[in-house]
């Protein structure tokens, strides 16, 4: 293996293990779940710093796409960000997200979450510049056990 596709399986790694995120005790009707994140992470408009927040889906969106991203204790309300279905084949029964990695240091990017047991998910919708350049970047998918820990300590599903 050379150098470069070693560093590359090593970044992967470390960046599956160096974010947690934490599934919420909450009802499944907004699906609200506590993520820590150990690293900056980019969401349409805005990026989140490292740190402790809650997603929930939006209470009077009749589309259930619309997720209110707040501050780790609940009080600021961060952003509201669209999304788009994402389905799955198989409900699994944590947290699942999916990231694109960017180059050049900037923060991965959240494309996906999946709240645990739901065949049904949210597409974050970003600009069709973005989204486009966003395909072409090393996916990685992280299902979180109930400790917040990455399944086997690396990515995948």
């Amino acid at each position: 293996m050379n150098l470069k596709r070693s560093l590359a399986v090593l970044f992967v790694v470390a960046v599956a293990c160096g974010i947690f995120l934490l599934p919420a005790q909450a009802d499944n009707f907004n699906q609200k779940t506590k993520f820590e994140f150990s690293a900056p992470v980019e969401l349409p408009g805005i990026v989140l710093p490292a740190g402790t927040y809650w997603f929930a889906l939006q209470n009077d969106d009749e589309t259930r796409q619309t997720v209110n991203i707040f501050a780790g204790d609940g009080t600021t309300l961060y952003a509201t960000v669209y999304t788009a279905t994402a389905q799955r084949s198989q409900a699994v029964p944590r947290t699942v997200i999916e990231l694109a990695q960017q180059p050049n240091g900037s923060p991965d990017a959240l494309l996906q979450w999946f709240y645990p047991g739901s065949l049904v998910g949210h597409t974050f919708l970003y600009p069709d510049k973005e989204r486009q350049e966003l395909r072409n970047e090393a996916k990685l998918t992280i299902r979180v056990n109930g400790d917040g820990i990455p399944e086997g300590g690396q990515p995948g599903l």
